[in-house]
Parts: structure tokens; C-alpha cells; sequence
């Protein structure tokens, strides 16, 4: 079920990968392989007048997997282990109407598979919040549930959306899926920002 741990090749290769909003139902075989190790996920937003509430991007469904999203102003991250085990985090500060480049780092921990991990919140660069995930996944999320960014499609990861399926009340510029912990400045520069859209056209 994990190539990662089978050794089988895979469809989509490299540690990145670029989506944007309208995206849905994107299998776990054409979705960047998170499991058993750390990632980031950076998005650009704008956040309306009204605020924003909503899904900026999740994976998998009522029986496990995990989001980014936003609630009352506040930029939030939840994890779920099968559906037993749920661990959200939202941030302290608060995403005022305007552009903002949100990102979730979870820092796994390591020594084996389904191992559990931190998630840090930052906002503009800034963190703002975190939460400890006692377990992860190993494996798979789910046979029949996707990747989304802006709503959550099929049964929801997370029970606490405000808007009808999680549709992002604001609007999504591009989210990035990045493997690995390397990068620590937690903002994505606008030129390489632009360069992965040009290599995209």
C-alpha cells in the first residue's frame, strides 16, 4: 500500500508538488507520498473582509488522514489517526482580511513507521501554534478518498467545518506539498513561487 516501503516506482517523483484550488479527489497513488517522514505545506491565500473559514487543503476522510484549514480567523491544522485519535491545532494569531502565506511543518519523529510527530502553524512566516500527533499513519489513508484544496470532498477528515463541505470561503493562490525539513525560513520566495508555475505551463 506504500511504495515507499514496497520499493515500487511511483507516479508522481521529486520532493514537491504544486496544487491549486479546484483540485479534488486526488489519489494517494498521484499525490505526493507524506507518510513515515516530515513535510510542509505552504499556501497562499486571500482572505476576504467577512474572514475565511474553510479546507485549504486535506487528504483522506472520516477513517483518517489529515487538513489544513482556516475557523473564526485562526489557521488550523487536524490530524486523523483511523478515525480513533484526532489532534487539531489552530493558531494564537489571527488572519486579518488581505494576502497571507500560511504553512503547517510537521517535524516527524522518526525510528520507524507510523510514528508520530509535531505540527507547527506559522503565519507570514511567524509561528503561531502547534500540537503534538501521537501516532500517523503508516500506510494508507484510504481506499476511496482523495486530496482536496479548498473543500473537502466524501466523508470529512474533520468534523468541525463551518462552511458546507469545508469550502474555503476566501480564495487559494497555489499550496505547496514539500518533503523533507531542510528549508527553515517558513516563507516560499515569490521568484521560486513564480518559477514553479512557469514550469508547470
Amino acid at each position: 500500500m506504500n511504495p515507499a516501503i514496497a520499493g515500487r516506482p511511483t507516479l508522481v517523483q521529486g520532493d514537491k508538488l504544486r496544487l491549486f484550488e479546484g483540485v479534488t479527489r486526488l489519489n494517494e497513488n498521484v499525490a505526493i507520498n507524506i507518510k513515515n517522514r516530515s513535510f510542509s505545506l505552504t499556501a497562499q491565500v486571500q482572505v476576504p473582509e467577512t474572514g475565511a473559514d474553510g479546507v485549504i487543503v486535506t487528504q483522506g476522510g472520516r477513517t483518517g488522514g489529515w487538513c489544513l484549514f482556516t475557523e473564526g480567523g485562526k489557521l488550523g491544522y487536524h490530524y486523523n489517526y483511523c478515525g480513533l485519535q484526532r489532534t487539531t491545532a489552530l493558531s494564537d494569531d489571527s488572519l486579518t482580511p488581505g494576502q497571507h502565506q500560511v504553512r503547517v511543518e510537521f517535524t516527524y519523529d522518526g525510528d520507524g513507521i507510523g510514528k508520530g510527530g509535531t505540527a507547527t502553524l506559522y503565519i507570514d512566516g511567524d509561528e503561531s501554534g502547534s500540537a503534538r500527533v501521537p501516532r500517523t499513519h503508516p500506510l494508507y489513508f484510504s481506499f476511496d478518498e482523495g486530496l482536496d484544496v479548498g473543500v473537502d470532498t466524501g466523508m470529512p477528515v474533520y468534523e468541525g467545518y463551518k462552511s458546507p463541505r469545508g469550502k474555503f470561503t476566501g480564495r487559494i493562490d497555489w499550496a505547496d506539498i514539500e518533503l523533507g525539513d531542510d528549508d527553515h525560513s517558513h516563507l516560499i520566495d515569490p521568484d521560486d513561487a513564480l518559477a514553479a508555475v512557469l514550469k508547470h505551463q
